[in-house]
C-alpha cells in the first residue's frame, strides 16, 4: 500500500512538471496493404495524443500498389513516407533506423500495417508511466481480456497483473505465456530509444519479420512490462504478403482484391472495431467497407 502511495504521489508531481522526455514517435512498416494502412493512420490519428512524428517505411511491388500508397500519402500530409526498394535486402535496416531517429524522441513505437487502434491512448499518460515504473515496455495489444494467442492458435490465459496506476497493470514476463511472455514485438508497444540503439545498429535484419525474430531473441524475461486495462488495438490480419514467415492469417481477401477496392474509392469501416474485447491481440475478422 505504502509503494502503491508513493507511485501515485510521484505520478502527480511528474504531471505538474513537463518532462523533457516525454517524446515519441511511431515507425509503421506496410508492403502491398495501402488499404489496411489507411485504416492504420485513420484509427490512429482519431484515438492517440502525444506522438511527435510518425514515419511510414513501405514497399510496393507494381505500379498499381505505388498508385495505393499515393492516396495514402495524400491523406496523410503529416506523415513521412520511406520507400523500399524491390530488389535490394540492405535498405530496409537503415531505413528503419533512420524512421527511429535515436537523436530525436526519447520513446518509440513500432506497427505493422494492419492494426487498428480500438481505444483513446494518451502517450504522455504512457511516457509518464514509464518514467514512474521500470519496465521493458508499454504493450497497447495487451490488456486484461487477452487470455489466446493466435499466432500459437491456444489459450494461455493471463499472468498475475498488478495495477499500479489507475487502469495502468504491471506483470512479470517469467510468469507469462504466448503474447504475455513475448517482451519484443513491432504490433505497437511504446520503447525507450536508450535500450534499443545498441542492439538495433549491432542487429542484422532485412525486414519486419527478421527484425522481430532476432529482436525476440536478445527478449529480457526477467523484467516486466505494462498495459492498460483494455487492450487500445487489434491485429486483423487478413491475408499474408511476406514469405518469410508462414503467419497465421484469415485469408478474407487478396492484397489485390483489398487494392481494387480502396482504389475504387473505398475504406475499411474502422467504426465496427472500436472499444471491442478481442480475447487475442490478433483476430480473424470479415471486413467491411465505406466510401472514403
Amino acid at each position: 500500500m505504502n509503494r502503491l502511495k508513493n507511485i501515485l504521489l510521484l505520478s502527480f508531481i511528474i504531471s505538474i512538471f513537463s518532462l523533457s522526455s516525454a517524446s515519441l514517435n511511431l515507425v509503421v512498416f506496410s508492403f502491398d496493404r495501402p488499404l489496411q494502412l489507411y485504416a492504420f493512420l485513420e484509427s490512429f490519428q482519431a484515438f492517440t495524443r502525444g506522438c511527435q512524428r510518425i514515419t511510414v517505411i513501405y514497399k510496393a511491388s507494381s505500379d498499381a500498389f505505388e498508385s495505393g500508397y499515393e492516396i495514402v500519402k495524400q491523406a496523410f500530409p503529416d506523415v513521412e513516407f520511406l520507400q523500399q526498394s524491390l530488389t535490394s535486402k540492405t535498405d530496409f535496416k537503415p531505413l528503419t533506423l533512420k524512421a527511429i531517429g535515436f537523436n530525436k524522441e526519447h520513446y518509440t513505437i513500432f506497427a505493422v500495417d494492419d492494426i487498428i487502434v480500438t481505444r483513446e491512448v494518451d502517450f504522455d499518460k504512457v511516457i509518464e508511466a514509464m518514467e514512474i515504473i521500470p519496465c521493458n515496455g508499454f504493450y497497447l495489444r495487451l490488456g486484461t481480456h487477452i487470455t489466446e494467442c493466435y499466432s500459437e492458435n491456444r489459450v494461455t490465459g493471463k499472468p498475475a497483473l498488478k495495477e499500479l496506476l489507475p487502469d495502468i497493470y504491471q506483470w512479470h514476463f517469467k510468469e507469462g505465456s504466448g503474447d504475455w511472455g513475448y517482451p519484443h514485438t513491432v504490433d505497437m508497444t511504446v520503447y525507450k530509444k536508450e535500450h534499443l540503439k545498441d542492439l538495433f545498429i549491432q542487429m542484422a535484419f532485412t525486414n519486419p519479420n527478421t527484425l522481430e525474430g532476432n529482436w525476440a531473441c536478445c527478449a529480457p524475461r526477467h523484467k516486466s512490462g505494462l498495459c492498460y486495462k483494455d487492450a487500445a488495438i487489434v491485429n486483423c490480419p487478413l491475408n499474408i504478403v511476406q514469405t518469410t514467415w508462414k503467419n497465421r492469417h484469415s485469408n478474407e481477401c487478396t492484397p489485390q482484391e483489398l487494392l481494387e477496392i480502396f482504389l475504387n474509392g473505398y475504406k475499411l469501416d474502422i467504426a465496427p472495431l472500436h472499444a471491442i474485447f478481442n480475447k487475442a491481440p490478433h483476430m480473424d475478422y470479415k471486413p467491411t467497407f465505406v466510401v472514403r
